[in-house]
């Protein structure tokens, strides 16, 4: 999972799977909620997703695979009830600061400034909810100067509105939780539509409790060779369907090692 210190942030060829349509969801209540920046508005060729979150019900933007691999980990914590992904801070307030600072507000060549976006801010419910900020870099781009003045100015316009910031790097992510998240990664789920994922998750699902006690290697395999396809089909099917959160299962187990009924059916998405 994350870092063992999440939650006390005060101590400190693009691929995009445009698996959901109609993402309307500022800073008011979670139906409100949009994104600052979207798959759609960003310029970047790097992995992109579009998922469906389990602790808002919205679909959300996630512009890294670290940011994906970061989100899925905020999703399943129990102790987070909301997520907000691309923040959008308020551009006067950031212009105030970068000001104060002394740093080149983003976007850093143009005249005409853009609003500064936090990748999360999520609601964590401890003793009290308080709200957290979470800026996600590979740890070798902390070395960037702009990077760590961005950071500085994010961090800073954060702590106008009293949320800290928490810095993730993938050495936060524990390294078999990561592992999970990179064998289901290798299937490709751009061809699945809401409503047919997760019936056939259902169905999957059911059809796993069946054979709960049973190696779930062995299980699709099996149902490999009784519907006549070829070899993985069901396995590949299975990493799609817990890529789009309608399966899902503890990511701190080893997955060569589960069982039918280690994998669970998210019926609420």
């Amino acid at each position: 999972m994350l870092s063992k210190n999440f939650g006390c942030a005060d101590d400190q060829g693009q691929r995009q799977m445009d698996l959901y349509d109609g993402c309307n969801s500022e800073h008011n209540s979670i139906d409100e909620y949009k994104p600052g920046v979207t798959i759609q508005s960003c310029s970047s060729q790097g992995q992109m997703w579009r998922i469906k979150s389990r602790t808002t019900g919205r679909v959300c933007h996630l512009l890294s695979k670290l940011e994906y691999q970061v989100f899925l980990l905020l999703d399943i914590h129990p102790n987070i009830i909301e997520i907000k992904e691309q923040y959008s801070h308020d551009l006067p307030l950031s212009l105030k600061v970068a000001f104060e600072l002394g740093v080149n507000h983003p976007p850093q060549n143009n005249q005409e400034k853009l609003p500064l976006t936090t990748d999360f801010v999520v609601t964590y419910q401890g003793v009290e909810a308080k709200q957290i900020g979470i800026y996600v870099k590979y740890a070798k781009d902390l070395n960037n100067y702009r990077t760590v003045e961005k950071l500085l100015l994010e961090k800073e316009t954060l702590a106008k509105r009293n949320i800290p910031l928490l810095v993730i790097t993938e050495k936060d992510i524990d390294t078999n939780a990561l592992r999970n998240i990179e064998w289901f990664l290798t299937a490709d789920a751009s061809q699945y539509q809401l409503d047919d994922a997760k019936s056939r998750a259902s169905n999957i699902y059911e059809q796993l409790q069946a054979s709960s006690s049973e190696k779930l290697t062995q299980i699709l395999a099996r149902f490999d060779d009784e519907n006549q396809m070829p070899a993985g089909t069901h396995l590949n099917e299975l990493k799609c369907l817990l890529q789009l959160g309608f399966l899902h299962f503890d990511l701190n187990k080893e997955f060569h090692e589960f069982l039918g009924q280690d994998i669970l059916f998210e019926a609420e998405l």
